[in-house]
Protein backbone atom coordinates (compact mmCIF):
# COMPACT_ATOMS: atom_id res chain seq x y z
CA UNK A 1 0.00 0.00 0.00
CA UNK A 2 3.14 2.20 0.58
CA UNK A 3 4.14 1.87 -2.82
CA UNK A 4 0.83 2.83 -4.15
CA UNK A 5 0.62 6.09 -1.74
CA UNK A 6 4.35 6.94 -2.67
CA UNK A 7 3.46 6.27 -6.92
CA UNK A 8 0.43 8.57 -6.49
CA UNK A 9 2.25 11.59 -5.03
CA UNK A 10 5.03 11.36 -7.37
CA UNK A 11 2.10 12.06 -10.36
CA UNK A 12 1.64 15.78 -10.80
CA UNK A 13 -2.02 16.58 -10.52
CA UNK A 14 -1.80 18.84 -13.83
CA UNK A 15 -0.62 15.89 -15.78
CA UNK A 16 -3.49 13.45 -14.80
CA UNK A 17 -5.81 16.54 -16.01
CA UNK A 18 -3.98 16.36 -18.98
CA UNK A 19 -4.40 12.46 -19.57
CA UNK A 20 -8.33 12.98 -18.94
CA UNK A 21 -8.24 15.66 -21.69
CA UNK A 22 -6.79 13.45 -23.75
CA UNK A 23 -8.91 10.18 -23.19
CA UNK A 24 -11.90 12.51 -23.58
CA UNK A 25 -10.60 14.03 -26.75
CA UNK A 26 -9.58 10.86 -28.71
CA UNK A 27 -13.29 9.01 -27.38
CA UNK A 28 -15.37 12.12 -29.14
CA UNK A 29 -12.72 11.49 -31.96
CA UNK A 30 -13.26 7.64 -32.36
CA UNK A 31 -16.85 8.20 -32.02
CA UNK A 32 -17.45 10.46 -34.47
CA UNK A 33 -15.19 8.67 -36.91
CA UNK A 34 -17.26 6.08 -36.38
CA UNK A 35 -20.27 7.85 -37.35
CA UNK A 36 -19.10 9.05 -40.42
CA UNK A 37 -17.65 5.90 -41.50
CA UNK A 38 -21.39 4.11 -40.35
CA UNK A 39 -23.05 6.98 -42.38
CA UNK A 40 -20.47 6.77 -45.49
CA UNK A 41 -21.38 3.01 -45.53
CA UNK A 42 -24.81 3.18 -45.46
CA UNK A 43 -25.23 5.50 -48.12
CA UNK A 44 -22.79 3.29 -50.28
CA UNK A 45 -25.77 0.54 -50.21
CA UNK A 46 -27.75 -0.18 -53.21
CA UNK A 47 -31.41 1.26 -53.49
CA UNK A 48 -34.18 -1.04 -52.52
CA UNK A 49 -35.53 -3.21 -55.34
CA UNK A 50 -39.59 -3.45 -56.27
CA UNK A 51 -40.08 -6.31 -53.68
CA UNK A 52 -38.34 -4.65 -50.62
CA UNK A 53 -41.40 -1.91 -51.04
CA UNK A 54 -44.63 -3.55 -52.60
CA UNK A 55 -47.14 -4.23 -50.44
CA UNK A 56 -49.08 -7.08 -51.60
CA UNK A 57 -52.58 -7.22 -52.28
CA UNK A 58 -53.26 -11.46 -52.70
CA UNK A 59 -50.66 -12.10 -49.61
CA UNK A 60 -51.36 -15.76 -48.26
CA UNK A 61 -52.28 -15.27 -44.47
CA UNK A 62 -53.57 -17.45 -41.91
CA UNK A 63 -56.15 -15.37 -41.94
CA UNK A 64 -57.42 -16.03 -45.26
CA UNK A 65 -60.35 -18.25 -46.65
CA UNK A 66 -57.52 -20.42 -48.34
CA UNK A 67 -56.68 -23.58 -47.17
CA UNK A 68 -54.11 -25.22 -49.22
CA UNK A 69 -51.40 -23.85 -52.14
CA UNK A 70 -53.23 -25.43 -54.80
CA UNK A 71 -56.39 -23.15 -53.78
CA UNK A 72 -53.77 -20.12 -53.61
CA UNK A 73 -52.53 -21.09 -56.99
CA UNK A 74 -55.85 -20.71 -58.50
Amino acid sequence: MHLLKSYWIQIPWWSIKKMYRVLIVTSIGALSTGLIGFYVYMRSLPALSTWHTTILENEYTTESKVKNISEYMT
